[in-house]
């Protein structure tokens, strides 16, 4: 998984939405855990370098 800076003109929040019962579900969670383990990572590399 590759995480890209990006910078918008406006400021927005976002939400994943996923249905827990449906056919890919499996694959959505994976995907899930793989993005919240590198967004700590970031957060973590961010924050060691103030």
């Amino acid at each position: 998984m590759v995480l890209r800076c990006f910078k918008s003109d406006m400021a927005f929040d976002f939400r994943l939405c996923r249905m827990p019962a449906s056919r890919n579900a499996g694959l959505v969670d994976t995907f899930i855990e793989g993005a919240r383990l590198v967004a700590a990572q970031v957060s973590a590399e961010l924050l060691s370098d103030q």
